[in-house]
């Protein structure tokens, strides 16, 4: 029987999303923060792994103009995430909304520094403000899914459009639904292992000096500590990626109930979509909270971001 260590992780088409570790029943797959260790002796050759992997499952055939797309610019309130966030700081505004108010109980995220992921499940209102911002790396955030929480308990959960993917198999698995599933825009991820290698590329030898980073319009942006900003072309460092990103055809997943990133947005702000009533529902509770301001996105950006969509889905089509 095919497990996901000979056919994807080996292959390198993994975007170590954790949802085999998840779902292995002996531990013959362990997380880690490059790719999911793999011990042959523990493998009882079920396939489960294989047939949770995001890589190995088929995308929904859905037409970005069958929805009629909400979309806002927002930017956080709350000065705790404005100084961590990478742009507006909406995810992390959405999160702690939906814990005070307890439209759910816990929630999966991706805590750590911009250095270095650590996905984690917490309730913790400090911890959900200190993982604000983003981390360019592959982290499986899957894996710490809790099987007894995730039964008992309502889980929000962030992740990127692999992520949910996955997650909607687990959904199936488990007989129910994730109370919150929040989508990040993603165009492509990098390995954890290469940070190093790929901030050398642009001059820079120690991590202490980078302040933020950020991806846009094609560039791989590092704001330094004095101000000062270098950037590289994506195309440059795509070695860096799994061969999963090249076949991955979602910008953000339409499975989610908010969608957010930056594209439509000026610096400083978050792109947020609204998928459904219960993101509806969301959103307007952190502006009532007054935790966010926002303003509704002209149809251009909206119609940008559509182009966007798009032209991923055509990765499926080349790869």
């Amino acid at each position: 029987m095919p497990n996901v260590f000979d056919e994807k992780i080996s292959k390198n088409y993994c975007s170590n999303c954790g949802a085999c570790v998840y779902i292995c029943p002996t531990g013959a797959l362990a997380k880690n923060v490059n790719l999911p260790q793999f011990d042959p002796e523990k493998c009882i050759d079920c396939s489960l792994c294989i047939n949770i992997c995001p890589s190995n499952i088929s995308l929904q055939v859905t037409n970005i103009e069958d929805f009629k797309i909400k979309g806002y610019a927002v930017k956080t309130t709350i000065d705790e995430i404005k100084t961590r966030a990478q742009d507006g700081g909406a995810v992390t505004s959405f999160i702690l909304t939906a814990l005070e108010e307890k439209l759910i109980e816990y929630a999966l995220i991706c805590g750590g520094s911009i250095f270095k992921p650590e996905p984690m499940i917490t309730n913790n209102f400090e911890k959900v403000i200190s993982s604000a911002g983003s981390k360019y790396f592959y982290a499986p955030i899957l894996a710490e899914l809790n099987k007894n929480i995730l039964i008992k308990n309502s889980i929000g959960v962030v992740g990127l459009p692999c992520h949910l993917r996955a997650l909607r198999e687990i959904e199936k698995i488990i007989k129910r639904n994730i109370e919150l599933k929040i989508s990040l825009f993603c165009w492509r991820n990098y390995f954890y292992k290469y940070f190093r290698e790929i901030i050398s590329k642009v001059g820079i030898d120690n991590i202490q000096e980078i302040l933020k980073i950020r991806i846009v319009q094609g560039k791989y942006i590092i704001e330094k500590n004095d101000g000062d900003m270098v950037s590289i072309n994506v195309k440059n460092i795509a070695k860096y990626s799994s061969k999963a990103c090249d076949r991955c055809g979602e910008l953000f997943s339409l499975n989610a109930d908010i969608a957010v990133g930056d594209i439509g947005s000026d610096i400083g702000w978050s792109t947020v979509i609204v998928l459904t009533e219960k993101g509806e529902k969301i959103f307007k509770k952190c502006l009532e909270k007054g935790y966010i301001v926002s303003k509704p996105l002209a149809s251009d950006k909206i119609d940008l971001i559509k182009k966007m969509y798009k032209r991923k889905r055509k990765r499926i089509e080349k790869n």
